[in-house]
């Protein structure tokens, strides 16, 4: 939320990857991936983390991470995200 961001970065609302605490990690199968960008696309890829430390324990450290892949030839299948929820 900084005053800082891009405004087209308000525009980053559909949803690439998502993880959550104790899963393991997960690969689209080799003919899906996820088809984003193009023309009137936003430029900007939006990492939204959320952190959940209720006790307040100092000291804790994140070494998580992710890794997305890029490729310019489209797979056969679309894949999708289903998000149930509030947004």
């Amino acid at each position: 939320d900084s005053k800082m961001k891009p405004d087209r970065l308000n525009y980053c609302r559909h949803v690439l990857a998502a993880w959550a605490l104790g899963a393991k990690a997960f690969y689209y199968p080799e003919e899906a991936g996820i088809a984003f960008g193009g023309p009137g696309s936003s430029r900007y890829v939006r990492l939204e983390v959320h952190y959940h430390n209720p006790l307040v324990i100092e000291g804790r450290r994140d070494s998580s991470g992710i890794r997305l892949y890029y490729t310019d030839k489209l797979r056969r299948f679309n894949a999708g995200i289903m998000e149930l929820g509030l947004v």
